[in-house]
């Protein structure tokens, strides 16, 4: 399990530990973001498409989706 917390539009949409197995889908927004501590164990897929961030998976990282169409 890995603690992670999802923002939509500034407000906490979901901030706690997640295990193998779960997820969590947020409501649309303009501005998602989405913290992780490693994204090694963790699929983060975004409008239907599996997100695959470069450098190093091991490191945190947060994730920020800007939807400019909302």
């Amino acid at each position: 399990t890995q603690h992670t917390e999802v923002v939509v539009d500034g407000q906490t949409f979901y901030s706690g530990r997640l295990s193998s197995g779960q997820s969590v889908e947020p409501p649309a927004g303009r501005i998602v973001s989405v913290q992780i501590p490693d994204l090694t164990r963790v699929t983060v897929i975004y409008n239907g498409t599996r997100v695959r961030p470069l450098g190093k998976l091991t490191s945190g990282r947060k994730l920020v989706f800007i939807n400019e169409s909302l």
